[in-house]
C-alpha cells in the first residue's frame, strides 16, 4: 500500500510542487522575476497544454455523461463563490471591497486545470480521468469573463469598463483558450473513428510533466513571503470554505444524482482543489489586494498539499 501511495504522490509532487518551490527559491535572485514568471505561465498554457489536451480528447471514452461535466464545473465554481461570499461576513475589511473582494475570489476559486485538479486526476485516475478532468473545466472561460469579470470590477477602485459583447468578444481571442481547442480536436477526431496510435501515448504524461512544471516554476517566481504573516486571520475560514463546505456541498449532490464512480471521483477531486492561481491575476488586473491573493494562494497550496492530497490519495 505504501509504494502504491507514494507512486501516486511523486508525479504531482516532482511536476508541481518541487518547480514551484524552485521558483520560489530563486525569485529574490531573478531580475524582472513577475515578467519571467508570467510568460512561463503564458508559455505553458498556450504552447504545451494545447498538445497534451489534444492527445488526451482523442483518447477518452465518449459518453452522454461528459456532457454535463461542464455543467458540474460550473456548479463548482458558483458553489465556491457563494460560500466565499458568505465566508467573507465573518470578516471585518478596513481597506474595504477590494480586499474583500480579492478574498471571495480567492476563496471561491478552485485550481481545477492542468496544475491542479485535472492534473491530480491524471495521477490518480489516468488519461481518462485527465481528459474528462479537462472537459469538466469548459466552463472556466464563461466563469472568469462572464462572472469574474464584473464581480471583480465591481470590487475595484479603478474600473475598466468593458460591454458585455467586448468581454465575450475577448475571451474567444484570449490564446490561453487553446488548451480548449485542442481537446476540442482531439475529441472531434475521438468521435470520427480515427484510432490514436499507439507510439503517442506516452506523450501525454511526458507532456503533463512539462506544461505542469513549468507554469509551477513560473508561479513560483512570484511569491513573496514577507507578505504572509499580515493575512493571517483570513487562512482559516478559506481552508474550512474549500476543504470541507465545498467538498461536502458537491459530494452530496453527486450521490444523488445517477452518476458513475469516475464522475464522483473527478467532482471531489475538483471540489477539494486549493485557489486557483487566477485568482491572483484578477486581483493584479483590476488592482484588488495582490498580496493578500498571493498570500493566500501560496499558504492554501502548502495547506492542500500536506493535509489534504494525501487523504485524497489514499482514499481514491
Amino acid at each position: 500500500m505504501f509504494s502504491s501511495l507514494a507512486a501516486k504522490l511523486a508525479f504531482p509532487f516532482i511536476a508541481v510542487v518541487l518547480p514551484l518551490a524552485g521558483g520560489a527559491f530563486l525569485g529574490p535572485r531573478v531580475k524582472m522575476r513577475d515578467q519571467l514568471g508570467k510568460r512561463l505561465v503564458f508559455f505553458a498554457l498556450v504552447f504545451c497544454y494545447p498538445v497534451v489536451t489534444f492527445l488526451a480528447g482523442w483518447r477518452v471514452t465518449i459518453t452522454w455523461e461528459l456532457v454535463w461535466l461542464p455543467v458540474a464545473g460550473m456548479a463548482i465554481s458558483l458553489a465556491g463563490l457563494a460560500i466565499g461570499w458568505a465566508m467573507s461576513k465573518l470578516h471585518a475589511w478596513p481597506q474595504g471591497a477590494p480586499a474583500r473582494g480579492a478574498y471571495i475570489l480567492a476563496t471561491g476559486l478552485n485550481n481545477m486545470g492542468s496544475t491542479g485538479g485535472a492534473l491530480l486526476c491524471f495521477a490518480l485516475l489516468g488519461e481518462e480521468g485527465f481528459a474528462q478532468a479537462t472537459v469538466l473545466v469548459f466552463h472556466w472561460q464563461f466563469l472568469i469573463y462572464l462572472v469574474c469579470f464584473p464581480l471583480a470590477r465591481h470590487w475595484s477602485a479603478a474600473h475598466q469598463r468593458l460591454s458585455i459583447k467586448g468581454e465575450i468578444a475577448e475571451a474567444f481571442r484570449d490564446p490561453r483558450l487553446l488548451p480548449l481547442v485542442g481537446l476540442a480536436l482531439g475529441l472531434a477526431l475521438n468521435m470520427a473513428g480515427v484510432e490514436r496510435p499507439r507510439m503517442l501515448g506516452g506523450m501525454s504524461a511526458i507532456g503533463v510533466a512539462i506544461a505542469a512544471s513549468t507554469a509551477a516554476f513560473g508561479v513560483g517566481l512570484s511569491i513573496r513571503a514577507e507578505k504572509f504573516g499580515d493575512y493571517k486571520h483570513l487562512y482559516s475560514s478559506q481552508f474550512v470554505a474549500k476543504f470541507a463546505l465545498l467538498p461536502a456541498l458537491c459530494v452530496g449532490i453527486s450521490h444523488v444524482i445517477a452518476m458513475s464512480p469516475m464522475a464522483r471521483n473527478i467532482i471531489l477531486i475538483q471540489a477539494s482543489c486549493p485557489q486557483a492561481f487566477y485568482a491572483v491575476f484578477l486581483a493584479h488586473f483590476f488592482d484588488l489586494d495582490h498580496h493578500q491573493a498571493n498570500s493566500m494562494f501560496i499558504v492554501n497550496s502548502i495547506l492542500y498539499v500536506v493535509l489534504i492530497l494525501p487523504v485524497l490519495v489514499a482514499f481514491i
